[in-house]
């Protein structure tokens, strides 16, 4: 999507972003304690590091590892299980749109130590995109699709990739996530 066109729509939907944010913050500090929020560092554009913004959804104790780690589970909270079915967690990931370091639609920004994902991805160039929020390999099986597979939807957005296309993922999220399937935790 066109940066324009990418503030315009983010600047519109950041009231109600606002308001659930301060909802799911209430949750979170009553449920679980602070803190509240979870930064981390993640490989985006050219392999570029930033710091993505999610509300946190695991123990304060849990080690920084990809949601699709198979012990991740057993850090997630109760309340953190919740935010992650219904990608309520996610929400902050607005700012790092406007900030310009992610995208509405993209691959999903991955941790410096998910090492075969960085591989497959330097050698079909899948760094020249923006991450986003969402993504092909995110409708396809959220946290179930291999690291091979998701590559390949990568990919396969990379080369397709239109506002028509943004348009269409954008629906399919909306409806996964409202299934809340294919996601292990």
């Amino acid at each position: 999507m066109d940066r324009l066109y990418v503030v315009f729509l983010a600047a519109i939907m950041l009231p109600i972003v606002i308001f659930l944010i301060i909802l799911c913050s209430l949750a979170i500090a009553i449920f679980d304690g602070r803190p509240i929020f979870f930064k981390s560092e993640r490989l985006g554009k050219d392999k570029k590091i930033f710091s993505i913004f999610k509300l946190r959804t695991m123990s304060v104790c849990a080690p920084i590892i990809p949601s699709s780690a198979e012990n991740a589970s057993e850090y997630v909270t109760r309340i953190g299980r919740f935010l992650r079915f219904t990608s309520l967690d996610e929400m902050p990931q607005i700012f790092n749109i406007l900030n310009g370091d992610m995208a509405f639609i993209g691959p999903r920004p991955c941790l410096s130590s998910e090492f075969r994902l960085i591989e497959l991805r330097d050698a079909e160039g899948i760094f020249s995109m923006k991450p986003g929020v969402t993504g092909l390999a995110q409708v396809r099986g959220r946290d179930r699709v291999s690291v091979k597979n998701k590559v390949r939807y990568e990919l396969f957005y990379c080369k397709k990739k239109s506002l028509l296309f943004d348009i269409r993922i954008i629906f399919m999220t909306i409806k996964v996530v409202s299934k809340f399937s294919s996601i292990s935790h």
